[in-house]
């Protein structure tokens, strides 16, 4: 893992910790467990043993360092590391400050009579009050446009409505004219039908 030169005094000591801990974690199977596992393997060539116990060894170290860089980058933990040094940095000076000045610290400032409750409610609640008043915005608006969308379907629901219902009395219509049209007698309809297209054509009746 990599040291960054700007890092904060407290990212430095869990940064150190944290490879001693690697280093302990790789380095817990020694040689001696090696070679209780391999005792024939340890006799005939302990030189090659020993080598193969190292990179062994040095593999498993590398494997553990990579995976925790994995998760030391995944949850950003040196920027945070190095902003709670820093919270606590100014902290100390303020008190500092105020000590020297006679001045009564701010009701949100960390002082011995204030619990971790009060203080970290201090911070969270007003950004949580203002994000619950944008979350309420946003909520008026979505119901707004919900409301205009369900008028705008309401009237072409409407419209629909009235379009089916104009195509459903013409089709009223149109079966009431067929059934009047099959009420008529069909023999003269045939009849006169011919005539019609005899006269038409300039032919005689026969």
């Amino acid at each position: 893992m990599d040291r960054n030169t700007t890092a904060s005094r407290r990212w430095v000591h869990f940064h150190s910790a944290l490879q001693l801990a690697v280093s302990r974690a790789s380095h817990k199977w020694t040689f001696e467990d090696f070679a209780l596992c391999f005792p024939d393997f340890v006799e005939r060539d302990r030189d090659t043993a020993t080598q193969l116990f190292n990179r062994t060894s040095d593999y498993i170290e590398s494997q553990i360092s990579r995976m925790v860089q994995e998760i030391c980058d995944e949850h950003n933990m040196q920027t945070s590391i190095d902003t709670l040094h820093r919270i606590v940095a100014e902290a100390k000076e303020l008190d500092q400050i105020l000590a020297a000045s006679g001045r009564p610290a701010p009701p949100d400032v960390w002082a011995l009579s204030t619990t971790p409750r009060n203080a970290i409610a201090a911070r969270t609640v007003p950004q949580l009050q203002r994000t619950r008043d944008a979350l309420k915005a946003m909520l008026a608006e979505r119901k707004s446009k919900n409301i205009e969308m369900l008028r705008s379907v309401e009237e072409d629901r409407a419209v629909a409505e009235a379009a089916n219902r104009e195509a459903h009395d013409r089709m009223n219509a149109i079966e009431g004219v067929i059934q009047e049209f099959e009420k008529l007698p069909v023999e003269p309809l045939d009849s006169w039908a011919v005539t019609v297209h005899e006269t038409v054509q300039g032919r005689p009746q026969p």
